[in-house]
């Protein structure tokens, strides 16, 4: 026989714990669970309209110096009135309501909660204390009006406070990682904000995969690329945590820096000072704005990787470039171990150039220099 398969819906078996015992969670505990169980909702102080808060926020009038965050925790359909709200003249503690667990009850039900910690009512509220007497004595009387308009501002009060809470730690963050702002603002000190991602992936042509594995690895090295200064020991360690091989940085290379066609000097060309500002030829050795990138040694299959084109010296090129900027030109030498017999073969599958070599190798290790 057909069974139509109906989605379930949350979980709700901490809320239960929660609604039996509310006086032993905190505020900010109570709403997180929340926040978490129902991820298809808006978060708590986010939603444009109350109809789509998760949870409405209440604080019922009391005399008393309240020792507990949570007073009650309930859920009502919507179009009714909450049942059995704890008043502060009770002196035992609500049991757990009926909280349906099956099909899509979670989108017609709303929880109420009501908080003890803040608010306009009670000797550390706002207000002055005769009107928490006269919204107690409306309480009493089952004509809540003061309570209800001052919940109007209750609610949203608490929600932007457990909102703010919220979004400064990144362990909450984590309830919902497709929502969360945490890593974002570590994000902007790393310098991978989203519009950077996507321009790099215009320029690169790289997979929506790689980018989003580039940007949580430039969230865990947050510390060392949010540093004014760049360093080749940061630049080393960054490297080396990416490849998972030895890295070893030189930042002062010698390389030939060639002139431009106006930079050169020529015979009543210009005013040009002898010994200052004139060079004889058409390059210079020069060893500022020059970094080799050592790394190995390493089999030769795993050089294979380090190709031009390939995903190693693609992951060179993009942490480079973002580490060092566009004023450094860099050049990388990659180490590999000698085997035995690993001369070129006809039918083999060695890279022209690269990866083949005219009989034997009498060296354990050689290095190859790979264009930038």
């Amino acid at each position: 026989m057909e069974c139509k398969q109906r989605q379930s819906g949350p979980d709700l078996t901490t809320l239960e714990k929660i609604a039996g015992a509310p006086w032993s969670v905190g505020f900010f505990d109570t709403l997180r669970v929340i926040d978490a169980t129902f991820q298809d909702l808006p978060r708590l102080g986010e939603s444009g309209a109350i109809r789509n808060d998760i949870a409405r926020l209440s604080q019922p009038a009391s005399l008393a110096f309240e020792g507990r965050d949570i007073a009650s925790l309930q859920m009502f359909g919507k179009g009714e009135s909450s049942q059995g709200v704890t008043g502060p003249d009770t002196d035992s503690y609500p049991s757990a309501p009926e909280v349906s667990n099956s099909g899509d009850d979670h989108i017609r039900d709303t929880l109420l909660v009501e908080c003890m910690n803040m608010g306009c009512w009670g000797p550390n509220g706002i207000l002055p204390l005769h009107m928490t007497e006269n919204a107690y004595r409306e309480h009493t009387f089952k004509t809540p009006n003061l309570e209800g308009f001052a919940d109007i501002f209750h609610h949203r009060m608490l929600s932007l406070f457990y909102r703010v809470f919220a979004d400064s730690q990144p362990t909450i963050a984590l309830d919902r990682p497709d929502t969360g702002t945490f890593d974002e603002w570590i994000g902007a000190l790393a310098g991978c904000a989203d519009p950077e991602i996507d321009d790099q992936a215009q320029e690169c042509n790289e997979s929506a995969s790689n980018l989003t594995e580039f940007r949580w690895a430039k969230l865990f090295h947050a510390g060392l690329l949010s540093r004014g200064i760049r360093s080749a020991e940061g630049l080393r360690q960054v490297l080396s945590s990416v490849l998972k091989l030895p890295v070893e940085v030189d930042d002062g290379k010698a390389t030939w820096m060639t002139f431009e066609q106006n930079d050169r000097s020529f015979l009543g060309g210009g005013q040009v000072a002898l010994g200052q500002t004139s060079y004889l030829g058409e390059r210079i050795l020069a060893l500022n704005g020059n970094i080799a990138v050592c790394v190995g040694p390493v089999s030769e299959s795993r050089l294979k990787r380090f190709l031009p084109g390939q995903e190693d010296n693609q992951t060179c090129h993009r942490w480079l470039r973002s580490y060092c900027g566009f004023s450094y030109r860099w050049t990388l030498v990659v180490l590999v171990e000698s085997q035995p017999g690993d001369g070129a073969t006809l039918g083999g599958d060695a890279a022209l150039g690269w990866q083949s070599w005219l009989g034997h190798r009498y060296s354990r290790v050689i290095d190859i220099e790979l264009p930038a």
